[in-house]
């Protein structure tokens, strides 16, 4: 079952249930669900360092220069390169799509005289398997995974997680989010089964709210966050 495909079509659905000014809005939200997750990011007189940040199963990402911003200079619309950031995806238009939003103006920040580049690459390809792609670094700061539906493809996704999580850092993070209750119940059952340690997983105040009706039930985006570090291998 080809998850990431599935998934990116998914997201892609639900862009199109609202209009097109909606998309600041739910950048705005997951900018302050980095808060409510990381805290508040303060750089004053700290010297630049380099963060690796992944997204798996990323879809059009349309969060790339947001989370850059959010990682290097703490400010909304502006990202630095000190941010080395990757997206994988199954969904080869997809990952068109990413790397087009992430060249475009961010719409937090709007100047005609110049735009704010960032250091990111976007792979085609299959997240369960990231030994396959030379590109993406073998240890990652933060990782990232958005909008997935568990239930539909539990096995792949216990696969993508378990290799993800060989590639963290023993200091990093990884973040998940969830549209539906039943969603995160999955999630926690099957973290619970990793070598990983829940810190945080509660409803998100910063949710968007979705009014129309899915089979998964009351859907928002990003309703559930949940932040996990690896194990210790060693004593696993």
């Amino acid at each position: 079952m080809q998850i990431y495909l599935r998934q990116a079509h998914d997201y892609a659905a639900f862009g199109e249930l609202a209009p097109a000014h909606a998309r600041i809005d739910r950048l705005k939200s997951f900018w302050e669900t980095l808060k409510e997750v990381f805290g508040e990011r303060d750089f004053k007189g700290r010297k630049p360092k380099s963060t690796t940040v992944l997204n798996l199963a990323c879809g059009f990402c349309e969060e790339s220069r947001l989370i850059s911003a959010f990682f290097s200079s703490g400010i909304p619309g502006i990202p630095t390169e000190q941010v080395k950031f990757f997206g994988i995806d199954y969904d080869k238009g997809a990952i068109e799509t990413a790397i087009t939003s992430s060249r475009a103006l961010d719409p937090f920040f709007y100047s005609e005289r110049f735009s704010l580049s960032i250091n990111a690459t976007f792979v085609c390809g299959d997240a369960t398997n990231l030994d396959a792609y030379p590109e993406i670094p073998k240890e990652i700061d933060i990782m990232i995974v958005r909008h997935q539906f568990i239930a539909r493809a539990p096995i792949e996704f216990e696969k993508m997680v378990a290799g993800a999580l060989k590639r963290l850092k023993p200091t990093g993070l990884m973040l998940f989010t969830s549209f539906a209750d039943s969603e995160q119940s999955l999630l926690t059952e099957m973290l619970n089964q990793l070598p990983c340690e829940i810190l945080l997983a509660k409803e998100n105040p910063h949710a968007v709210e979705l009014k129309e009706k899915f089979k998964e039930g009351y859907i928002a985006i990003d309703k559930y966050i949940c932040l996990v570090k690896r194990k210790d291998l060693k004593k696993v």
